[in-house]
């Protein structure tokens, strides 16, 4: 959000004391200048503003229309609200600076944003972040606050640099949320797993859980079992110590019983394959919440060939009863990470197809393949009674299962991606005949 134009908003002229919109009498006349609004209906007034979420400039001229706008534009202006700090600018400050002049708009925030741009404030050796003092008054201050979102695309948030209020006030909040999302975060406590009992969306994207008081000796004794009220959940290159954060949920049987969409991105930056722990893991939380599955994404690794302990499947859609559609990925192949695992014959993707049941019909089925290095698809690298048998299960079985069924090959390699693209056209003709299979470059 843009706090320079907000805050003229709110200290501008026509900035007076709100009166509730179910409290007005009436509106036959809301003047703007010299030309009167038409007169319309409240409601419709609201309906007109609501259209324009998103379109922040027009909301702000609204704001600066009348007092009914104002209070209409402000509630969608600050529903979402974006901290950014930055060495030479704290918005902690500012929006509290914002709240004194005018507390009702913390009512009206719903989706709060912290992240951290770098750079240390001049003569500090510290991050604006971490010298913040704001947050433990603007965090309670915000009663409707269901959506937290910690951490940005790039930049690590350390979330134990913060002040010990600040970390407190978050993790309190917590226990209200609906929605959590923590992205490029070290150091959170895992104690946070204790604040979530609300919870319905949970999204993790290379975090660092850390452990500490007497948590570390009661760790899977069932410290933050619960009844889960989960129903989405994202998970990716998140762990606790040295274990990736699947083997927590095991053993602290969280997130299990009424996930509805389940994404899972098993490796996405590792050079090794997860061990079998992991699968296992990966495995269990699939099937706790078997019942209840609609979308199911599982990429089974992000540089490393696909290696299946036991050339056990990671899941088996007829276990899942309301399962409408599921995406498959992983590496085919890799030049660059020195792992073998025997002619390129696409077996672990059969392993999940062939658990499609006959009485099933999915909405969606998609395969997305990474080949990292065209030379390892040369004929002599070929599985060709795999690829074959491949290609038989899908035209045979699966096709008339799915209402929608793609694969994509995404391809790398330093010379030229062509001889891999023209491989899998060969191998797998009839599926390139139908139009099935896509071709993508990293």
């Amino acid at each position: 959000m843009i706090f320079k134009s907000l805050t003229a908003l709110l200290h501008s002229n026509c900035m007076e004391e709100h009166i509730p919109l179910q409290h007005e009498p009436g509106v036959e006349k809301i003047h703007s200048g010299t030309k009167p609004l038409p007169d319309l209906p409240p409601e419709l007034h609201e309906a007109i503003v609501n259209n324009l979420e998103g379109q922040n400039e027009a909301l702000l001229q609204c704001a600066l229309t009348c007092n009914l706008y104002r209070h209409l534009a402000q509630k969608i202006l600050f529903k979402t609200v974006a901290f950014r700090f930055c060495a030479d600018f704290n918005p902690a400050d500012r929006f509290l600076d914002i709240l004194e002049t005018s507390p009702h708009i913390a009512s009206y925030v719903k989706r709060l944003s912290l992240c951290e741009r770098g750079g240390d404030v001049p003569g500090t050796g510290r991050l604006q972040s971490e010298l913040d003092e704001s947050i433990p008054l603007v965090i309670p201050a915000l009663i409707n606050l269901v959506d937290l979102v910690i951490g940005g695309e790039t930049f690590d948030f350390r979330f134990l640099e913060l002040k010990h209020a600040s970390q407190v006030a978050i993790l309190n909040k917590c226990d209200s949320l609906r929605s959590l999302t923590l992205r490029h975060v070290d150091d959170i406590p895992v104690q946070i797993f204790s604040h979530l009992q609300r919870l319905e969306t949970f999204n993790v994207d290379e975090v660092i859980f850390v452990l500490n008081g007497p948590e570390e000796q009661v760790l899977g004794q069932g410290l933050y079992s619960y009844p889960s009220r989960i129903k989405h959940m994202k998970l990716a290159d998140s762990w606790i110590n040295i274990e990736t954060i699947y083997q927590f949920f095991r053993k602290e049987r969280f997130g299990v019983g009424c996930v509805e969409s389940l994404s899972i991105d098993m490796n996405p930056h590792g050079w090794q394959a997860l061990p079998p722990t992991d699968f296992e893991a990966v495995r269990w939380l699939i099937r706790s919440n078997a019942g209840s599955l609609r979308v199911l994404d599982v990429s089974i690794s992000g540089n490393v060939p696909v290696i299946l302990p036991d050339d056990e499947p990671v899941f088996d859609a007829s276990k899942m009863p309301l399962l409408e559609e599921f995406t498959l990925g992983g590496v085919v192949c890799s030049s660059e990470a020195g792992i073998r695992t025997g002619p390129i014959g696409l077996g672990w993707l059969s392993r999940h197809l062939e658990t499609i049941s006959a009485g099933q019909k999915l909405k969606r089925v998609t395969l997305r393949l990474a080949i990292l290095g065209a030379g390892n698809v040369a004929d002599n690298e070929l599985d060709f009674e795999g690829l074959k048998y491949f290609e038989e299960l899908v035209l045979d079985k699966v096709l008339s299962r799915t209402a929608s069924f793609s694969i994509t090959f995404k391809i790398w390699d330093q010379q030229d991606t062509k001889p891999a693209r023209e491989q899998m056209q060969k191998r797998l003709p009839t599926l390139q005949a139908l139009g099935l299979l896509h071709f993508e470059e990293y």
